[in-house]
């Protein structure tokens, strides 16, 4: 109660009690393979444990400070609107007379407001960012919809989503500053002390801003040389047979609806199909309406004759890629082999690659660190990807696993650079990377043409991952999504990588043990051991 009979009461709100419950969820068998119902439940609990713990912050402040400092969020303009509340109930302690109390509460009400309209504003965008960490099947499919044909939306994790919230709480570098009852804070613009509807950073929303990524579905080729397609062809005399590869093209090319492994839908073969025969140069009728449409299987919407041309080149090149001949190497027990003994299947062979360590290994003072990576029986083409350098090309011809446990893959980058062609008076010709040069070769009457060269470049050892962004991601998924040849070879090479890195860790442990049993005069003799992993 206030002098003169005023009570401070704007935004005052009782404090709610929450509940929590639920359990968690086992850990993921195998990070190689792909995510399954468990990876989902697993989502949703990290979701729901945040959003508990973000309730239960929001009552601990509302208990805390007697009304909702949240409204503006839990970062900084919670800070800043208790300190604001604690000075206005000082103030109107102190006011002469009614009018003077009404002209503080107005001045807190209006900051108060200030920061709840700001929150207000971010609520529909911030609903659908949080709401796509637990979305799937039908939800995602309608909301990659909205986009063109060959992307997707990324689905935030529960952690993405808590730094998304801790950013949009707190904008400014040095915080919120109450100066004479307002919030104020430095432009990070112009370094100057501003209020804060003056400030462009005040609703920046873009840590809630939706990310993209182009789907890497490959081409027929990775579907019709698939352990799957192997044995449903073969399955029968294990012999390869035209009509059954024919027919299971036919089976799957025109299926509509979602199955859990997207890369068995028929969106995803009909994927294939137009990347094949684009790359190929062997269909220019569809419009990007027309390939949106045949692939999501619209089929009423496109012209029945492009459409049936387009399933007629794709079953031929399906046919055509699905032959083998039985011992081809695609059967079950040519893909149980063991990397270690150097036994390898049909076309695949061993190379040798480099790790480069940090800092040199503490126990040899080596910079790096050799070990054996399989070569692909042919290289895998890239094409156009968005990751592959100014010519958007690139060639995978090896993978393997480093000894720190890493996946990684050979590649090699490809280049496009313009020379010029010169024929000069006398009829004489040259060729240069200088416009400049060319010219001067050429003469006045002679004659320039421009060529576009293709380069590569030395090869290169990267990281890849299985679901990871970027080159990483695509690099994985051409290697190993319908290859179990590879993928098993790639499993040998993990386990190998693991069991070494175990066997190196449990024996510099035995190595402190023993040292710890020793007398201390003794331990003062020995040099200081240590692993390669202790500068890592």
């Amino acid at each position: 109660m206030a002098n003169g009979g005023f009570t401070f009461t704007q935004g005052i709100s009782s404090p709610q009690q929450t509940s929590q419950g639920g359990s968690g969820v086992g850990d993921v068998s195998d990070t190689i393979f792909k995510a399954s119902t468990l990876i989902e439940n697993k989502k949703r609990e990290a979701m729901r444990q945040y959003e508990n713990a973000q309730t239960m912050m929001r009552e601990d402040l509302k208990t805390m400070h007697g009304f909702d400092t949240t409204v503006g969020g839990m970062g900084q303009f919670s800070t800043a609107l208790s300190q604001i509340a604690e000075e206005s109930r000082q103030k109107i302690r102190d006011a002469k007379d009614p009018v003077e109390a009404q002209e503080i509460i107005a001045g807190f009400r209006e900051q108060y407001n200030i920061a709840k309209s700001r929150q207000a504003s971010i609520a529909d965008k911030k609903a659908t960012f949080e709401a796509l960490a637990t979305a799937t099947g039908r939800d995602v499919d309608s909301l990659n919809a909205g986009l063109g044909v060959d992307e997707e939306y990324v689905l935030p994790e529960a952690s993405d989503i808590a730094l998304a919230q801790q950013a949009w709480d707190n904008p400014y570098g040095q915080g919120i500053a109450v100066v004479n009852g307002r919030m104020m804070a430095i432009d990070p613009s112009d370094g100057q002390l501003k209020e804060l509807g003056d400030i462009a950073a005040t609703l920046d929303s873009s840590m809630y801003d939706m990310q993209t990524r182009p789907i890497e579905a490959g081409a027929i080729r990775d579907w019709a040389k698939s352990a799957g397609v192997f044995k449903d062809i073969g399955f029968g005399d294990g012999m390869w047979n035209e009509e059954r590869a024919g027919q299971l093209y036919d089976d799957n090319i025109l299926q509509t609806g979602s199955k859990e492994d997207r890369t068995e839908m028929g969106e995803w073969h009909r994927r294939q199909v137009l990347n094949t025969l684009e790359q190929r140069d062997m269909i220019q009728i569809f419009s990007d309406e027309d390939r949106k449409n045949f692939v999501n299987g619209n089929f009423d919407a496109l012209d029945p004759e492009k459409t049936k041309k387009v399933l007629s080149m794709g079953k031929n090149i399906f046919i055509e890629e699905s032959r083998f001949v039985k011992g081809s190497g695609t059967d079950d027990s040519e893909t149980d082999v063991d990397f270690t003994s150097g036994v390898l299947p049909e076309g695949y062979g061993l190379l040798n690659a480099e790790m480069e360590l940090e800092t040199p290994d503490v126990t040899t003072g080596d910079t790096s660190m050799s070990y054996k990576m399989a070569s692909l029986p042919k290289a895998i083409e890239v094409e156009g990807s968005d990751f592959g350098g100014p010519a958007g090309n690139y060639e995978i011809f090896g993978f393997g696993v480093n000894p720190n446990g890493a996946q990684t893959a050979r590649i090699v980058r490809k280049t496009k650079e313009t020379e010029y062609n010169w024929t000069n008076d006398d009829n004489e010709t040259g060729k240069t990377t200088s416009k400049e040069e060319a010219q001067a070769q050429a003469g006045q009457y002679g004659k320039i043409e421009e060529e576009q060269v293709e380069r590569t470049k030395q090869a290169e050892t990267i990281t890849i991952k299985q679901g990871a962004d970027g080159q990483a991601g695509e690099v994985w998924s051409r290697i190993f999504s319908n290859n179990p040849t590879a993928l098993n070879l790639l499993i040998q090479q993990q386990k190998a990588a693991d069991i070494n890195i175990q066997e190196e860790l449990r024996l510099a442990d035995e190595e402190k043990k023993r040292r710890a049993d020793l007398p201390p005069l003794r331990q003062l003799t020995l040099p200081d051991q240590a692993t390669r992993f202790d500068n890592q």
